[in-house]
C-alpha cells in the first residue's frame, strides 16, 4: 500500500504520481476479484474477459478528468467523501471503498451483456426498488437492498446463507418477494438487507428450473408467463436472418451451415439458462480441423456479431413482451 495515499490524493497529480495511483488502484481491483470471484475467472475467460481486463475497465471511470471542474473523478470523489478523510487509514478505506465499488459496477454491466435474462430480471428489481422506495448500499463490494441505511459494524447474510432461504419465498411477485425476504431476515441473526446480485441469480435459477422439471408452482403463482424456448428461437431466426443477409458473400456454404449450427448450440444453451463455454468451442465441432489461432483470426468476430444480435433481439422481446413475474 501507497505509504502517504492521503498526500497523493490531496496533491495535483503530476504523470508519476497519477500513475502510481492508477497501478493502486489497479492492484485493489484485482485482488478484490481473485479474492470474491476466482470460482467464475473461467466464466469471464469465456465472455472474453480477463480479470486484468476488468480491473482496467472499472477504474477507468476514475481517472477521466471531468470536463467543467478539470478535476479527475477519483480527486473529486475525495473531496466530496461523506466525511472529511484525516488519517492515512482513512484514505486507505476511501480508495478501497471506491475502487471496489466500481469493480461490482462493471461487473454488473458485463453479466446484464452477456445475459439478457440477468439483466431483464436485475432491471425489474430496480424498478421495485425505484417504486417501494428501498434504497442500496454497498459493503465490502456487495449490493444489498434495504429500507434504510444500515450500520458498517451490523451482521450480513452469507451468499451461501442466502442460498438456502426456502425456495416458497421466490415463486410469486416480485414485490412480495422482496417483502417476504425482509420480514425472513428480521427474524435470523442477519441484518434485513438483501444482496441484489444474489438475489437476480436465485430468481433467475428458479424460472428456468421450474421451466426444466416443468414444474406447476410457477406457474400457479403468476399471472403471466412466457414461453423461454419460443423467445429464443425467434431471436435465433433473427439472427440467422442476419447471417444471411451480412455475410453470404464473405462465408462459403460450408461455413456458413457450421455457423448456423454453432448458433442453434449457443440458443439452446441460452434456453436452459447459460452459454456453456467459448465461442470456439461452439464453432470447432461444425467446422474440421479449426485451430483457435485460426478461429480467431478468420471467425471469432463474426460469431461474436452475431451472438449480440441473439442476445438484444432476446433483450427486445422481453422488453416487449414484458411477461416475466417478476416485472412491475
Amino acid at each position: 500500500m501507497y505509504s502517504n495515499l492521503k498526500s497523493l490524493l490531496s496533491e495535483h497529480l503530476n504523470q508519476t504520481s497519477l500513475k502510481e495511483l492508477i497501478d493502486l488502484s489497479s492492484q485493489i481491483a484485482l485482488k478484490f476479484l481473485n479474492s470474491k470471484y476466482q470460482s467464475d475467472r473461467n466464466k469471464f475467460l469465456s465472455l472474453g474477459y480477463s480479470f486484468a481486463d476488468i480491473a482496467i475497465d472499472a477504474i477507468t471511470p476514475l481517472f477521466i478528468e471531468n470536463q467543467t471542474t478539470k478535476e479527475i473523478g477519483i480527486i473529486k470523489s475525495f473531496k466530496d467523501w461523506h466525511t472529511p478523510i484525516e488519517t492515512e487509514p482513512q484514505a486507505q478505506y476511501f480508495l478501497n471503498k471506491i475502487v471496489v465499488n466500481r469493480v461490482e459496477q462493471e461487473l454488473i454491466q458485463i453479466y446484464k451483456e452477456a445475459d439478457p435474462f440477468f439483466a431483464k430480471i436485475h432491471d425489474s428489481v430496480e424498478f421495485i426498488i425505484e417504486k417501494e422506495g428501498y434504497s442500496k448500499q454497498t459493503r465490502f463490494g456487495t449490493v444489498y437492498l434495504c429500507k434504510g441505511k444500515f450500520d458498517e459494524a451490523v451482521s450480513l447474510i452469507p451468499i451461501d446463507e442466502f442460498e438456502k432461504i426456502p425456495y416458497s419465498l421466490f415463486v410469486t411477485k416480485l414485490k412480495t418477494v422482496v417483502s417476504n425476504l425482509f420480514i425472513y431476515l428480521t427474524e435470523t441473526q442477519y441484518c434485513p438487507a438483501i444482496p441484489m446480485n444474489a438475489l437476480v441469480k436465485r430468481l433467475k435459477h428458479i424460472i428456468f428450473e421450474e421451466r426444466s422439471f416443468n414444474r406447476t408452482s410457477y406457474i400457479d403463482n403468476h399471472e403471466e408467463i412466457f414461453d423461454i424456448q419460443n423467445l429464443v428461437a425467434e431471436a435465433l431466426d433473427s439472427a440467422l436472418d442476419k447471417l444471411d443477409t451480412s455475410y453470404s458473400r464473405k462465408l462459403t456454404l460450408v461455413e456458413s451451415t457450421a455457423f448456423k449450427k454453432a448458433l442453434s448450440a449457443i440458443s439452446a444453451d441460452l434456453t436452459n439458462g447459460d452459454i456453456s463455454a467459448e465461442l470456439f468451442e461452439y464453432l470447432k465441432d461444425y467446422i474440421e480441423d479449426l485451430s483457435k489461432d485460426y478461429f480467431y483470426e478468420k471467425y471469432h468476430s463474426i460469431l461474436d456479431y452475431l451472438l449480440r444480435v441473439l442476445k438484444k433481439e432476446i433483450a427486445v422481446r422481453l422488453e416487449t413482451e414484458n411477461k416475466f413475474f417478476f416485472v412491475k
